[in-house]
């Protein structure tokens, strides 16, 4: 219930119109000392390292793209005993939710991950397509529905299966797989003396740096949690030690070939050339791409201009939330006039008062 649509990552690209499977990875290791403070953290409240890892993982997700977390999991689903000498494909996909509200400490978070996941493995019996189906989410070939990010938790194992005159090996390690399921996957295995991480991301929405800088936010927040389990969700650190020392080198102006300022609008036509049909305004089912946003605009800005509005003329513009005020705001600021917002639901008073204060030359009303 409530759930958001979609969790709403920074994104390095406009989530294409289809969902694309194109893939690549980033490999990196948790130290095996950080690891098992984890797992000495979750004794202390009966959660299992799986729990204590994912927490961390979905308090770095929060931190990325709000409170509400959902991630999907695989679940063997063999927990019947008449299942066990079966061979075949029983696998199952969970969808683990947590609250973030509240600015919990880490330590309430690993027990909320670990109520969500004994929850969870109480029906994990039921399909994933049955929930899909029962649910009804809003759909979009944009993305998969109930969840985008999924979290893979292997233990580690004693050795490869032995079978009677068989060898056993992986058929493809996951390093080299070149498509994505989801828009990301966590995937964590148990070493010896560390824990592997591989973190497999879709290309058509992330750039590799992106997620390399993802993956150091991921270890520094979990050394953060486990040297103060009593830190609070919005004080868990993410910055590693090279990005709190880097220079801060977008607020050097002065800095040679480095333009003093761009105007939003010339922005947003240079977005609007490169990606026409990429979607720029979503309201409720309706979308609006960047070439019709961009077109819309320019009729609004040849309105204005037939109307002598240029540089130093306030334009008033009334609108609610709607394709309507973005595209009049974008349309203000090409013909060159500068933006006076005016909320309709105020007194007439006030907005008599904004119109003469400001010499407002020309009102837009939707």
């Amino acid at each position: 219930a409530g759930l958001p649509e979609v969790l709403e990552l920074p994104l390095d690209r406009p989530r294409p119109a289809v969902r694309g499977v194109r893939g690549a990875n980033h490999a990196f290791s948790l130290p095996g000392s950080l690891h098992e403070s984890l797992r000495a953290l979750g004794q202390r409240i009966g959660a299992t390292p799986f729990m204590t890892l994912l927490a961390g993982f979905q308090a770095l997700l929060g931190r990325y793209a709000g409170e509400d977390v959902a991630v999907g999991t695989p679940v063997a689903g063999r927990r019947h005993l008449e299942l066990e000498g079966l061979i075949g494909f029983f696998v199952n996909t969970l969808v683990l939710r947590v609250d973030l509200a509240g600015d919990p400490p880490f330590i309430d978070i690993v027990e909320r991950v670990r109520e969500a996941v004994l929850d969870a493995y109480e029906h994990q019996d039921l399909p994933f397509d049955k929930l899909v189906e029962e649910l009804q989410p809003e759909r979009s070939l944009r993305h998969s529905p109930l969840f985008q990010v999924f979290f893979v938790f292997q233990p580690a194992r004693a050795g490869e299966p032995e079978l009677p005159e068989l060898q056993a090996s992986p058929l493809l390690e996951p390093s080299r797989i070149a498509t994505a399921r989801e828009d990301l996957t966590l995937l964590l295995t148990e070493q010896a003396d560390a824990l592997s991480a591989l973190l497999n991301y879709r290309v058509d929405l992330f750039e590799m740096s992106t997620v390399a800088r993802l993956a150091g936010h991921l270890r520094a927040l979990l050394e953060g949690a486990v040297a103060g389990p009593g830190q609070r969700f919005s004080e868990l650190p993410l910055l590693t030690a090279g990005e709190r020392q880097q220079p801060r080198e977008g607020n050097d102006t002065a800095a040679p070939g480095r333009p003093r300022w761009r105007r939003v609008h010339d922005m947003f036509r240079e977005q609007a050339r490169r990606q026409p049909a990429a979607v720029a305004v979503v309201q409720g089912s309706r979308r609006l791409t960047y070439g019709e946003l961009d077109r819309w605009s320019d009729v609004v800005a040849w309105r204005l201009r037939s109307l002598d509005v240029g540089p130093e003329v306030r334009v008033g513009l009334c609108a609610e939330r709607s394709f309507e005020r973005v595209a009049g705001l974008l349309g203000i600021l090409k013909a060159g006039g500068a933006v006076l917002p005016l909320d309709a639901t105020h007194p007439a008073e006030r907005l008599s008062f904004l119109l003469e204060d400001s010499d407002a030359g020309v009102v837009a009303i939707q």
